[in-house]
């Protein structure tokens, strides 16, 4: 009788222990607090593409920015802090692909690199811009060509109606620590303006 009772015990002892295990393993995945996923990102305004918010969502690049002539958005009159009050995304970007759409126009992806300067995450990795003959950027482009791939920028993007959809109109600026100060002082300013 005693050498059964042990023989038992010697038999459940392991189909025991796995149950434990098994138990243990699922009460603490119960207990990991999960991500949240941020909502997605919605557009601050049905606010039209024109005006003072065409000019700061210009569709262009700082020729600075590029190392070509030009006077940088960092001395452009507060036009830099007035673009990331206004902006939806403030991000740092690298150029990762520029290609030719036929005559007269590029497409360009644009890498995001890291956490947002301000405001929320992009919802992709990659941004695709045109640039056609008619765009602000289209001279910068055409000079820098296939050279402008692995350049970094500051990107400001904001969402406009099109249609019975949304287009993204941006701008991008030199990659520097001036330009991050000036696009996070005008981040604070749009949060302090909300509330």
């Amino acid at each position: 009788m005693i050498f059964t009772k042990i023989q038992s015990y010697r038999f459940f002892s392991p189909l025991f222990f796995v149950v434990f295990i098994g138990v243990v393993f699922i009460e603490m995945l119960a207990c990991t607090p999960m991500n949240k996923q941020q909502p997605p990102h919605q557009p601050r305004s049905t606010a039209p593409w024109e005006g003072r918010l065409q000019q700061l969502f210009d569709d262009s690049i700082d020729r600075s920015a590029v190392g070509l002539a030009g006077t940088s958005d960092a001395h452009a009159g507060g036009l830099l802090i007035q673009r990331a009050e206004e902006a939806d995304y403030i991000l740092r970007v690298r150029t990762a692909i520029v290609s030719t759409e036929g005559a007269g126009r590029y497409l360009i992806t644009l890498q995001v690199m890291g956490d947002p300067i301000a405001g929320p995450r992009f919802p992709s990795k990659e941004i695709q811009i045109s640039v056609g003959a008619n765009s602000p950027a289209f001279g910068v482009v055409k000079v820098k060509d296939l050279r402008l791939a692995g350049t970094h920028f500051i990107a400001f993007l904001r969402e406009f109606p099109h249609q019975a959809s949304t287009a993204i109109h941006w701008h991008l600026a030199r990659d520097g620590e001036d330009v991050v100060d000036a696009a996070r002082k005008g981040a604070v300013l749009s949060e302090l303006a909300r509330e």
